[in-house]
């Protein structure tokens, strides 16, 4: 059995792209005309740098935005919504995490999988340790999960809060500090889930990770008494259709 892991070549980004990259980080996908607003480029910029992302592969293009309500076009060219794919993220860091992969790797094969879930299990309780911090206890759970937004950003998980008003809140990760881990050891995307619920005293429901091959993390944040009435909700309304 082997555990060294691939390495590819990472091409550099030169600024004009970096800025788009980073931007989409930030939004998630986007259109031309929103990318030109946010960073006050001319539409005509915008397209330069989109055409040589889409031709290095680091973005894909689509009719549609991959989450949320679907975009009815109007009359003309439709609007192309622009998104990273993995490559483009991890051009985007130029990081490489080779020694925790062979750290795990090893753990993998002296110990066993039991080493790896512990291993995810300290890491996180560490990682949950340092979130609380920021968090106040007595506000609501929309709150809380905005602050640690707020923590987890710094951590660089370009991370957001949906819109809605219900008691279910949705918490998305435009990016993914430990993607190439994660794909090869689930068990640390499984113990951070964990250790975001137990911080916000909630659970969390993972609807779609970077590290399956989504473009962007996201989870549903819900009381469990709340997560239970939608569940039973949703099912009245299957069964009424």
């Amino acid at each position: 059995m082997r555990y060294l892991r691939k390495t590819y070549l990472v091409e550099f980004l030169t600024p004009g792209p970096r800025r788009v990259v980073a931007a989409l980080l930030d939004k998630g996908a986007a259109t031309a005309a929103e990318l030109a607003a946010e960073l006050r480029l001319t539409p005509a910029a915008i397209r330069h740098h989109l055409d040589w992302l889409l031709g290095k592969d680091f973005v894909t293009a689509s009719d549609q935005p991959a989450f949320g309500p679907r975009v009815t076009q109007g009359r003309g060219r439709p609007s192309r919504y622009f998104a990273l794919t993995a490559s483009g993220r991890q051009a985007f860091d130029q990081r490489y995490d080779d020694l925790a992969h062979a750290a795990l790797n090893w753990a993998l094969k002296v110990h066993g999988k039991t080493a790896i879930k512990e291993i995810a299990e300290i890491q996180m309780s560490n990682q949950k340790a340092k979130w609380e911090i920021g968090l106040d206890a007595s506000s609501t759970l929309r709150e809380r999960t905005e602050a640690l937004a707020e923590v987890l950003n710094h951590d660089g998980y370009a991370a957001s809060v949906g819109n809605s008003d219900g008691p279910l809140v949705q918490l998305s990760f435009h990016r993914c500090p430990i993607e190439n881990i994660a794909k090869e050891f689930p068990e640390i995307c499984e113990a951070e889930m964990c250790a975001i619920g137990e911080t916000l005293g909630a659970h969390v429901t993972r609807i779609a990770t970077i590290a399956t091959g989504a473009e962007i993390c996201t989870a549903i944040v819900a009381k469990p008494e709340d997560l239970q009435k939608h569940l039973k909700q949703s099912k009245v309304r299957e069964g009424a259709l």
